[in-house]
């Protein structure tokens, strides 16, 4: 329970689970897949931007039953009204 002497805290790690969802879930990232050198110049070759939960959803190396998980965590969160959420409550702490 977040106490008004402990209220920072509990907003920080608030701040970073949101971060952390955003980050995982939803933010795409360029993966480098290889740079070959010409002469002076290195030629880098992009993979195609994937989020970390996309990736590990292509990944082989992962169960059937994880993957299924991901699926249905992945499915159940909307960035949008989550942000909304959060921005509401962390409103309402600093009043």
């Amino acid at each position: 329970p977040c106490t008004e002497r402990y209220a920072r805290w509990c907003e920080r790690t608030a701040t970073q689970i949101m971060s952390s969802l955003l980050l995982d879930y939803f933010l795409p990232v360029i993966k480098l897949v290889s740079k070959t050198r010409v002469a002076s110049k290195v030629r880098k070759v992009y993979d195609k931007p994937l989020s970390p939960c996309q990736r590990l959803l292509a990944s082989p190396d992962l169960s059937d039953q994880v993957k299924a998980e991901l699926t249905r965590r992945y499915q159940g969160y909307n960035p949008v009204s989550s942000s909304r959420r959060f921005t509401g409550r962390f409103r309402l702490s600093w009043n």
